[in-house]
């Protein structure tokens, strides 16, 4: 599954991207370091592995390598 963003966005003065994790569904913030990138992310917040490609401050693809099981709530 791929999904594309390819808005960018500043917040306070800082030129972002934002990808929304495909596991979670958490927003992460990619800076400009990130403006011709191909690899890997992974999700803070649910561990998930992340595939994500950039060129030219635009996101062109991010893909599910790895999703982390997402924790089931307990019963009282």
């Amino acid at each position: 599954m791929v999904h594309n963003q390819g808005d960018l966005n500043t917040l306070k003065g800082r030129h972002t991207m934002r990808v929304i994790c495909l596991s979670c569904g958490y927003k992460v913030d990619m800076d400009r370091a990130y403006d011709d990138y191909d690899g890997e992310i992974k999700c803070i917040v649910c561990g998930s592995i992340l595939a994500v490609k950039t060129e030219q401050g635009k996101l062109k693809s991010v893909s599910l390598v790895k999703a982390e099981p997402r924790p089931t709530p307990k019963s009282v």
